[in-house]
């Protein structure tokens, strides 16, 4: 049986002087998109900044999910 999930995207940023992450962490009712290798595009609509906002110092990194009403698969 298959439990039902709220479509997402997760990953992990790099910081640079002009990402704001006060701003990043309080995004709601956004659209984001995600271009991947394979030349797929996913499309998550309605989405909200979900990560805890846990930074790498040493890599610069920061941590990212948003979730999603739905989300769409593109394919070229």
């Amino acid at each position: 049986k298959e439990t039902p999930q709220a479509p997402f995207i997760s990953g992990e940023l790099s910081d640079s002087k002009e990402l704001d992450v006060k701003k990043l962490q309080t995004i709601t009712d956004a659209t984001a998109t995600l271009e991947l290798g394979s030349a797929k595009t996913i499309v998550l609509r309605k989405a909200f900044y979900a990560a805890d906002g846990n930074v790498n110092t040493g890599e610069g990194n920061i941590e990212a999910r948003f979730v999603g009403e739905s989300a769409e698969e593109i394919t070229d």
